[in-house]
C-alpha cells in the first residue's frame, strides 16, 4: 500500500474533534483522491473568501472572475448549481470555525502535494 493509499484510508475512517476534517471524510472518494483533494481545497478557499476570512499564501490561491456566491451551495436554491460541500464550510466558518477551516486546508494541501509528486494528479 502506498503512502498516498495508506492517508486515504486514514481519511476515510479515523473519527476526529475538528468538524472540517468529519465533513472531508464524509465527501472524501478513495477512488478519486486527486479530484477529492482539490474540489475541498477549493471549497475551503471560496468558503474563506465569502467570509472575507485570510488565505494562507503557501496554498497559492487566486481568486478567479467567478466566487460561487452562498445562495449557490444553498441545497434549499433550486436555481444554484453549487457544492453541498461548499455550503458545509460555510456553515462551518460561520460558526467560527475559522481554525479547523485552516487546519484542514494544511492537510488538504500537503497531501495534494504528495498525490502529485507521485504522478497521481492530473
Amino acid at each position: 500500500m502506498t503512502k498516498e493509499e495508506k492517508l486515504a484510508q486514514w481519511m476515510s475512517a479515523r473519527g476526529t474533534r475538528n468538524p472540517a476534517l468529519e465533513i472531508l471524510r464524509d465527501h472524501f472518494d478513495g477512488g478519486d483522491p486527486w479530484g477529492s483533494a482539490i474540489e475541498a481545497h477549493f471549497q475551503i478557499c471560496y468558503s474563506l473568501a465569502r467570509g472575507g476570512a485570510e488565505i494562507p499564501a503557501s496554498w497559492e490561491f487566486r481568486l478567479g472572475a467567478f466566487v460561487p456566491s452562498e445562495d449557490d451551495n444553498d441545497p434549499d436554491n433550486e436555481d444554484g448549481d453549487g457544492s453541498l460541500l461548499g455550503y458545509e464550510f460555510d456553515l462551518l466558518l460561520r460558526q467560527g470555525h475559522y481554525r479547523n477551516l485552516i487546519h484542514a486546508g494544511e492537510i488538504l494541501s500537503r497531501y495534494a502535494a504528495q498525490l502529485k509528486l507521485a504522478g497521481r494528479d492530473y
